[in-house]
């Protein structure tokens, strides 16, 4: 679900920047999850060390599931890839081999791509 919100003219100051939640690099998301592994609660995050590339994402990717095991967990991810903000829950359980885009347009309209 998508709220209103106000919009915001100043680029230096957004959520993710101001809760500590926006990275520039691998390291930072690293620690940060590790925190968040060891709670078992959920980690949001905005990527902004660069474009958010698929190379990029699977580095991420893999960097997040390498915490997760230490913790004996597995990682379920959802992405904003607009946005770049990316959503990791740190399960017990091995996440089904699906993965589903979502497309959000002017009006907050989700629409599933295939």
């Amino acid at each position: 679900m998508i709220y209103e919100v106000p919009l915001c003219s100043d680029g230096d100051h957004f959520y993710y920047r101001e809760k500590k939640l926006s990275f520039t690099k691998i390291e930072d998301v690293a620690k940060r999850a590790e925190q968040v592994a060891r709670k078992g609660t959920a980690f949001i995050f905005h990527w902004r060390g660069g474009y958010l590339t698929k190379e990029m994402l699977s580095e991420l990717l893999i960097l997040l599931e390498q915490v997760a095991m230490k913790k004996g967990r597995h990682i379920h991810v959802s992405l904003n890839r607009t946005q770049e903000v990316l959503q990791v829950k740190f399960t017990e359980k091995v996440p089904v081999g699906e993965l589903a885009i979502e497309k959000v347009d002017e009006e907050g309209i989700h629409t599933i791509i295939d």
